[in-house]
Parts: structure tokens; sequence; C-alpha cells
């Protein structure tokens, strides 16, 4: 099974190109976010634990976070590959990854670092919001409904915008990011794992093509 990571601090583009990358290539898609904005709308034990922490842009502790990975990587021991989304965010992390990938006979194959000036990716996570019936993302700076109110994939007029997307939140994530998760891919490189930057500041297309000419 191949192993593939994305990293790139909040807003960088990640998410979009790892969802490109799960539609054309089948990759299972495990992205911690996702997998606790899921236990927090559950109204788990473990969602009501992580929601406050999450709103003011902060990170469970870890243990939870190896809970959701293990439970995910059992559920998808058939894969073809899978796809990590947001982690892991600090060496500690990495650190368990690559441990539990040993115990499976398997290693990360590839890490991609999408790179992005520090003013863009404020304004596009401050900036976004969504289609509340499909899922579109949208951007007002950057991507708004061709028509407004409107979106254009499935004509619905209902979008919503994350809690957790406002300025004093975003920078919070930015410089957790810058001291924590950065580092990572010094770690990555000193395991002489294949570490590759992308230029994230291109449109989504091409920087899909720039992580397509490197898997």
């Amino acid at each position: 099974m191949k192993h593939l990571i994305i990293l790139g601090a909040p807003g960088s583009g990640k998410g979009t190109q790892s969802k490109k990358l799960e539609e054309k290539y089948r990759f299972k898609l495990v992205s911690t976010g996702d997998l606790l904005r899921a236990e927090v709308a559950s109204g788990s034990e473990v969602g009501n634990m992580c929601a406050d922490i999450m709103a003011q842009g902060r990170f469970p502790e870890n243990k939870i976070i190896y809970q959701l990975v293990e439970k995910f990587l059992s559920e998808n021991a058939e894969a073809k590959g899978i796809l990590y989304d947001g982690f892991p965010r600090t060496i500690e992390q990495a650190e368990f990854l690559l441990d539990i990938l040993k115990q499976r006979n398997e290693t990360v194959n590839t890490i991609i670092n999408v790179q992005v000036d520090k003013d863009a990716l404020i304004k596009r996570i401050v900036g976004r919001f969504s289609c509340a019936d499909c899922g579109e993302i949208y951007n007002q700076y950057y991507k708004v409904p061709k028509m407004e109110g409107t979106c254009d994939v499935c004509s619905s007029v209902s979008f919503k915008t994350r809690s957790d997307d406002t300025e004093d939140t975003v920078k919070t994530r930015l410089t957790i990011y810058e001291e924590a998760t950065a580092p990572v891919v010094d770690f990555f490189i000193n395991h002489k794992l294949n570490v590759v930057v992308v230029d994230g500041m291109r449109s989504v297309d091409n920087v899909f093509h720039q992580i397509e000419s490197v898997l």
C-alpha cells in the first residue's frame, strides 16, 4: 500500500489537492481535521471534549489523534493507498506514523510540501465559504459564485463558513504551524524520505500537475 502525505500551512490549498488526488487515484483520504469535526458533529464524548479546543484554533492531545488515525488505518487495510491531509502536525506525530507503518511493513512513499505566502494564506482562510448542500468551496477574495448567492455546481442558495475561520484564529493556527509542523519537513528529510516542494501560489490545476509529476 502507498502512503502519501500532503503538508502545508492552513489555507495552502492542500485540502483541495487532497480531494483531487482522492478522486483521480482512488486513495483513501484521512484528514484529522475532518475526523475531529465529525466527532464534534456526532456529539460523542471525544467530540464534546474537542469542540472548545478546535474553536480556539488549537488541536486536541495526541492520544485522541492517534486513536482516530489507527482506527482509520484498520478500517482501510485493503485500500490502494492512504493520503494524509493535515497529519502529522508535529515531529512526535511523524514518529508515531512511521512506527505504526513499520509494524505493517510499510512506509511513507512521498511527502508533498505546499508552500504559499503568509498574507495570501490569511485571505484564503478568512475569505472562504462553501455551499451548504454540495460542499463546493468559494472565497470572497478569489472565487465568488458566478451568480451572486447561487452555487455554481448545484444552484443552492445556502452557504456556510467554518466557525474557526476568523483572523485571530487563523493567526494562531499559522503560529502553531510555524512552530510545530514546519520542522516535520526537516524530520522527513533527515529520515531520507522523498520530500517534494510545490508552489502553492499557482492555480489549482497547476499545483495538481506539479504533484502528479512526482507521484
